[in-house]
């Protein structure tokens, strides 16, 4: 996504891949083999959700789990902190994308209509699309409202649409 806006394409784009890689294999590979070590495959938890049993939460995670039999204070309060870190990062990281992505359709003139084209062009001094970052900013707030009681966006917003056949 950034690699028109590197200096060193090649040289940036062969580091990043590269770190791609060691990332998923030290964070997934690596995590789910010391938590298949600490957590048993026969946990009451994890059998419960085999049989079909409905739970909220994330009881029955293996990762919960472990942090739970690991009985370290601190641990699970860590551990919450570093799942709040990665969904907000990773929601940073495609909001960037997003927005840089409809500045560039903004750009090329493929935003309809046009008034908004011409003010999702617009830059502040530091070259951010503060328009683009906004409407994008926007459309998650609006992926937020799936989270609510009900358990579709619809039911959020009280729309109840027929679909014909």
């Amino acid at each position: 996504m950034t690699a028109g806006e590197t200096q060193h394409q090649k040289e940036d784009i062969k580091k990043a891949s590269r770190k791609t890689v060691t990332r998923i294999l030290i964070l997934y590979l690596v995590g789910v083999f010391f938590i298949t070590l600490v957590t048993p495959y026969d946990q009451d938890t994890l059998l419960r959700l085999n049989q079909g049993v409905n739970g909220r939460g994330g009881s029955h995670s293996p990762f919960i789990i472990a942090i739970v039999k690991a009985d370290i204070p601190g641990l699970a309060h860590f551990a919450n902190m570093l799942f709040t870190f990665t969904a907000w990062s990773a929601g940073t990281a495609f909001l960037y994308a997003s927005s840089r992505t409809l500045h560039s359709l903004a750009m090329e003139d493929r935003v309809w209509p046009q008034p908004l084209a011409n003010k999702l062009k617009r830059v502040n001094r530091f070259g951010v699309p503060q328009n683009a970052i906004i409407i994008c900013s926007l459309v998650g707030v609006l992926g937020f409202l799936g989270t609510g009681k009900g358990s579709k966006p619809q039911d959020v917003l009280h729309m109840h649409c027929r679909i014909s056949s």
